[in-house]
């Protein structure tokens, strides 16, 4: 496999915003079109603004969000738990009600 940064050097340092410009993938098979509508900051004061506003927002505890983090936690619990279980050979007993 090719690797190369051009896309990314063409898309994120060479173009401007609203500028158009034309780069290709690593083994140049497939070629993009690609236009820059708009630019973060990323003078000192700006990058500040947003970090400012990030610990703001607090969005990682924020009631919309927090069921992304409550879904990604129960799923890597379900698999430690299964790992254990078999690494360990835990086989539960259940009665006839199924519990």
């Amino acid at each position: 496999m090719v690797q190369s940064n051009d896309f990314m050097e063409v898309v994120f340092n060479q173009l401007k915003n609203a500028e158009v410009g034309v780069s290709a993938n690593a083994d140049k098979s497939v070629y993009y079109v690609v236009q820059v509508k708009n630019r973060t900051p990323v003078d000192t004061a700006g990058e500040m603004a947003l970090k400012q506003e990030f610990m703001k927002d607090n969005i990682l505890s924020s009631r919309e969000n927090r069921h992304l983090t409550d879904i990604e936690s129960a799923q890597l619990y379900a698999k430690w738990t299964e790992q254990f279980e078999q690494a360990h050979g835990v086989q539960w007993q259940r009665d006839a009600s199924g519990q």
